[in-house]
């Protein structure tokens, strides 16, 4: 059990992450915008789901599997059931989900990875200030998205760190996927990409009770959730297979998506690039790099409509934020302490600055939101 002494500065850095995030949301980000048309869309089958009128675009029409974000649409009809506004659900979901993500961030970094306060919390804030808060004050419910993907790939990390994992740690990540896959349909490809590193990390031998009862819940909870939207709906696959995935394979979304994802992920790039300097922790930037990348590459099987913010790889900034500090974990800064006083405060200040630039960059990327308008100002749909 962990001692007051030791816990303590991390519970003061949690408040001043969450402090910076309220600061930074009331401070940069316009909650004065309307809804985008895909999130105003959900909305709508939101609260006709929470009216009691079924999961349709029209009150008293047929179902329509238009809500690609299912999970999160059930959530936001439940807090609407409750008496809150249709957009007071959407962004209070949203809004908490970002608050939670850049806190599993933090604690993720330090009690799986064994990270330094400086470095978990700088990791914490880059998320806190990037797009997130962006695709809040649209109505879009990426952040609920992010924060399941987080919390699988946490689960992942302990896999990967303790051999001898008991039965509840593959439970809980088997579950956990499993509600990844439940919020987007895209899910379940992250899910599975999650699996394959902790297989690579642990070799197939030692991963074999975690692959069945991976297996189990998907086939058993996963499957009947299947049978039930698509007894539903009236067809099987997701409704962005037919709109948007239908037509084979598209390098242009493929290409957008790899630089949407190299460009929320850039400062954590050099990490990965630097993981491989030894046998050791190349088979660990291997491992890690298989969800961040792979989940980039299967966009190239839809369309690239509607990705307001490269909000569709959002959810491997928070992966690639809790996978980057043990791929540099044997750097060392001894020579720091035995430098002259001047030197000290060269490096001091040199790291200040990096660190600075870290946050602004990803700060920076809020300018980025619209292909159409690729500037610092208010978007526009």
């Amino acid at each position: 059990m962990l001692s007051s002494k030791r816990i303590l500065p991390d519970l003061l850095v949690s408040f001043l992450l969450i402090a910076s995030t309220l600061y930074y949301a009331f401070n940069f980000v316009d909650f004065s915008i309307p809804p985008f048309e895909d999130a105003a869309m959900l909305m709508r089958y939101a609260q006709h789901l929470a009216g009691g009128h079924g999961i349709v675009w029209n009150i008293g029409g047929h179902p329509v599997d238009g809500a690609t974000d299912f999970l999160f649409m059930v959530a936001s009809a439940a807090l609407i059931k409750l008496g809150l506004t249709v957009g007071q659900s959407v962004r209070g979901i949203g809004f908490a989900s970002h608050i939670l993500t850049v806190l599993i961030i933090y604690w993720t970094n330090r009690r799986i990875n064994n990270g330094s306060i400086p470095l978990s919390f700088l990791s914490g804030l880059y998320l806190a200030v990037g797009t997130g808060l962006s695709y809040v004050s649209a109505y879009f419910g990426t952040p609920f998205f992010a924060l399941a993907a987080a919390s699988t790939w946490t689960l992942g990390l302990l896999l990967i760190n303790r051999q001898d994992s008991p039965f509840w740690l593959s439970l809980a990540f088997a579950l956990s996927g499993l509600v990844t896959g439940l919020v987007r349909p895209e899910g379940v490809i992250l899910a599975s990409l999650m699996l394959l590193a902790v297989i690579v990390m642990r070799g197939l031998k030692n991963s074999v009770s975690i692959i069945v009862t991976f297996g189990i819940v998907f086939a058993i909870l996963g499957g009947a959730y299947f049978l039930w939207r698509w007894n539903y709906f009236g067809y099987p696959l997701p409704n962005p297979f037919y709109k948007k995935g239908d037509s084979g394979w598209k390098w242009d979304s493929f290409q957008h998506s790899i630089q949407n994802a190299l460009r929320l992920c850039l400062p954590m790039v050099f990490a990965f690039i630097y993981g491989f300097r030894s046998n050791e922790t190349t088979k660990r930037t291997l491992a890690y790099l298989i969800p961040i990348l792979g989940f980039a590459t299967a966009f190239g099987m839809i369309s690239d409509e509607m990705n307001y913010g490269a909000r569709f790889q959002y959810a491997i900034v928070p992966l690639a934020l809790m996978s980057w500090i043990p791929l540099v974990g044997s750097l060392k800064l001894e020579g720091l302490y035995q430098s002259s006083a001047r030197q000290r405060s060269v490096y001091v200040i040199g790291l200040i600055s990096l660190a600075m630039g870290f946050v602004y960059y990803s700060w920076f990327q809020n300018c980025n939101l619209a292909l159409y308008q690729q500037s610092c100002d208010r978007p526009y749909e």
